[in-house]
């Protein structure tokens, strides 16, 4: 789908019966691409230069206001394409982030059996490490995602429940610690 919009052009017929009118407006309509209809809203204006404008809103994307890029206006037509807001074009420069997890995630398994055989163990250390150390891999992580999945305040969703996460799982990792846990009671052997 994403190719098929990418190098999208639409032709926007401006013969009626006379003279051309102006483009220049708010255009509403729908592409149409195997399985369903996509919605999209078209704004051409004209700069005070006398150039052309324009932008799209793809509702059904989470496409607001993206320029267009290549606009030209004709007598009885109007082209362009979408340029690059439906992905990252070949050549840019991507962190790739799914190896960053893969590797920190690891580092999170050595550090979890290293330190299972050292200290005092108590129920719920292992798991409460775990999430300490998920915590911080994923908020330094996602510094160096390039894709746009929410925010919540200057965070992304991520960091956010990072940071919820972090300083809960060092609570529970000091509370389970202090904790008096009973020893389990051993079986009486039969006489």
């Amino acid at each position: 789908m994403r190719k098929a919009l990418t190098a999208l052009a639409l032709s926007i017929p401006l013969l009626a019966h006379g003279a051309a009118p102006s483009p220049e407006g708010r255009w509403e309509g729908r592409v149409e691409i195997p399985g369903t209809g996509l919605p999209l809203v078209i704004d051409l204006a004209r700069t005070s230069a006398g150039a052309w404008t324009g932008s799209i809103v793809i509702p059904g994307l989470g496409i607001k206001g993206a320029p267009l890029s290549n606009l030209v206006v004709s007598d009885d037509q109007v082209s362009f394409d979408l340029g690059n807001i439906l992905g990252t074009p070949l050549g840019v420069a991507l962190h790739p982030t799914q190896l960053y997890e893969a590797g920190a995630e690891l580092v999170i398994l050595i550090v979890l059996l290293v330190t299972e055989r050292k200290g005092r163990p108590f129920p719920g250390r292992t798991f409460w490490l775990y999430m300490l150390l998920y915590a911080i891999s994923r908020f330094i992580i996602e510094f160096y995602r390039g894709d746009d999945r929410g925010t919540v305040g200057m965070f992304s969703t991520s960091q956010f429940i990072s940071i919820v996460l972090a300083p809960l799982a060092i609570v529970m990792l000091v509370y389970l610690s202090r904790v008096v846990t009973p020893e389990p009671k051993r079986a009486r052997k039969a006489a």
